[in-house]
């Protein structure tokens, strides 16, 4: 099994996923979700399968329009 570090920027909708920021226990829970293990990266056209697990390292918010 091959390991690559990956960086990346998750662009979602915090209103949807928790709430927004103003519900701090919401928020905590959905980083929880994706500081909590693994999340899988999954590819629906071509392979259709999973491609394999994601461990986050770090999370911090970015500037709008980043």
């Amino acid at each position: 099994m091959k390991k690559l570090r990956l960086t990346c920027d998750l662009e979602y909708d915090a209103e949807v996923m928790h709430g927004g920021d103003a519900n701090a226990e919401a928020k905590a829970w959905f980083m929880g979700l994706l500081m909590g293990g693994t999340l899988v990266l999954h590819e629906n056209d071509e392979i259709g399968d999973a491609i394999g697990e994601v461990r986050v390292i770090s999370v911090e918010d970015t500037p709008s329009g980043v």
